[in-house]
């Protein structure tokens, strides 16, 4: 009961909103706690489908902080899997920097470049079910899009975001996602998106005990979610989100997660 209470109260995941290409209000905080329940029973390998079960605990926190044309986000994971009992896993930072900006009108789109920097352990890393490159690994992204507002709230959003990332030792990886997105007067919104990672890793998958991470290893993935977020009067907002494994390749295949995330701003003046 203790370690329930701890995943959600204390709590990669998803992060969509640190992904689309605009920031939050600006001089304003917003804390992030996230829970989730995974499940994947086969890892696709090169010699066929290895029978692996994982049910997977994971939760995630976050601090943002925007100004105008900044934003900076600190971030904190834990997760309970097959091979590891309730733990901190990983310790990250995002910082962007907005280059357009179309809400105010001076550019027909939005694009945001940034650097996520992550810092997971050894247990995290050694793990399967983890999709992990090292001790430290850095992401530079590159995000783009357009809303199209009705009124005094946008109504659609269709973004894009490619990433190129690599660990301080082994094979850099690439990473796609599209994203559309539909609010309703800024109390509902619904959304989905796909993703696809590769990492060009030069081996295969090696088997359970002898796995030591994702960084040599060539592997190839992609995911489809979805998601729905309600608002409370501009005080906060819970959203729920699904997401499926599509395909895989030397990694974890058929993997489902279901993720409830909290979003509390705060300002600072």
């Amino acid at each position: 009961m203790k370690k329930l209470w701890a995943l959600f109260f204390f709590t990669s995941l998803m992060g969509a909103s640190y992904e689309a290409p605009w920031l939050g209000n600006p001089y304003e905080f917003e804390g992030d706690l996230e829970g989730a329940l995974a499940y994947y029973h086969t890892i696709n390998t090169s010699s066929g489908k290895l029978s692996y079960k994982d049910y997977q605990k994971l939760a995630r926190c976050s601090l943002e902080c925007s100004l105008t044309e900044w934003q900076f986000i600190l971030e904190a994971s834990a997760a309970q899997t097959k091979k590891e009992s309730f733990n901190l896993t990983c310790g990250s930072f995002l910082l962007r920097y907005n280059v357009l900006n179309d809400v105010d009108g001076s550019s027909p789109v939005s694009l945001i470049v940034g650097f996520r920097g992550d810092f997971p352990k050894a247990q995290a890393i050694q793990d399967p079910g983890l999709l992990y490159s090292y001790y430290s690994q850095g992401e530079m992204q590159l995000s783009v899009g357009k809303e199209w507002i009705q009124g005094p709230y946008w109504q659609w959003r269709l973004w894009l975001l490619g990433a190129l990332g690599s660990g301080t030792r082994y094979s850099p990886w690439l990473k796609g996602k599209i994203g559309l997105e539909r609010n309703f007067h800024d109390l509902h919104r619904i959304g989905c998106y796909l993703l696809g990672q590769e990492g060009f890793g030069q081996s295969s998958f090696p088997g359970i005990n002898t796995f030591v991470s994702y960084g040599p290893v060539a592997y190839r993935l992609s995911d489809i979610g979805f998601h729905y977020r309600y608002t409370f009067c501009y005080v906060g907002s819970l959203a729920i989100e699904y997401t499926m494994r599509l395909a895989a390749r030397q990694c974890p295949a058929n993997r489902q997660v279901i993720a409830l995330t909290l979003n509390i701003p705060f300002s600072m003046i």
